[in-house]
């Protein structure tokens, strides 16, 4: 089981380095964002693969749950009730 697991793993992160590499346009110049995000994740590949693994794992565990949050960015804070008149500070005077 840990073999497939391994494999799988193998397998999943270089389809993401694949499709990386198809979305980076043929004109993108050296500070384009798909570019620089494809040479990271090449170079991610060659300096530890095991270390890609973990992260693309980590990226699609992030993408599962934007997708079931409904893609809304949660803030941690709640809205504050609406101010009712007539509280705080008095117009005209300072």
């Amino acid at each position: 089981m840990r073999w497939f697991r391994g494999t799988w793993s193998r397998l999943s992160a270089d389809q993401r380095l694949n499709q990386s590499l198809a979305q980076v346009p043929d004109n993108a110049g050296p500070l384009n964002s798909q570019q620089l995000v494809h040479r990271s994740l090449a170079l991610m590949r060659a300096l530890s693969p095991d270390y890609l693994q973990h992260f693309v794992a980590q990226v699609d565990a992030l993408m599962w749950l934007d997708q079931v949050n409904g893609g809304e960015i949660p803030t941690g804070r709640q809205e504050s009730p609406p101010r009712r008149p007539g509280r705080g500070r008095r117009h005209g005077v300072g």
